[in-house]
């Protein structure tokens, strides 16, 4: 995954990182779930106990608008 990140220096040299953040579409619905997914399969920071395709994950995205 990519986030849009800048970086610029800030007054101690260390820098901060600015984040552009907008909107979920369904079109992210894809990205999400290889998102949650990971999770659900690597780790046990995760409220998913499996994972899900695009489609089961569909009616969660569409009640969240």
């Amino acid at each position: 995954m990519q986030y849009p990140v800048g970086r610029r220096g800030g007054p101690d040299g260390a820098g901060t990182l600015e984040a552009q953040v907008r909107a979920g579409t369904e079109a992210d619905l894809s990205v999400l779930t290889d998102h949650c997914d990971h999770y659900a399969r690597e780790t046990a920071i995760t409220c998913d106990a499996s994972v899900l395709p695009p489609e089961q994950r569909r009616p969660w995205w569409r009640s969240h608008p």
